[in-house]
């Protein structure tokens, strides 16, 4: 079974859905950042910013594969 992915339309503007499953992801790791933080996300990994690019990467497939 294959998804249908419908173009989201802001205005005139066609956004392909991968453009708005990467602004999704973006926007669920900015809320994420001071939780993130709180439990000391930072002192867990020698490359904090790698790691993050690593969640939102993570969290980009996800929001991908199932929707």
């Amino acid at each position: 079974m294959t998804h249908v992915h419908r173009d989201f339309i802001v205005g005139c503007l066609l956004i392909s859905p991968i453009v708005a499953f990467g602004v999704m992801a973006l926007l669920l790791l900015l809320l994420l950042r001071p939780l993130l933080s709180g439990l000391g996300f930072e002192r867990l990994f020698s490359n904090p910013p790698l790691a993050e690019f690593c969640l939102y990467i993570t969290m980009f497939g996800l929001l991908v594969l199932f929707f």
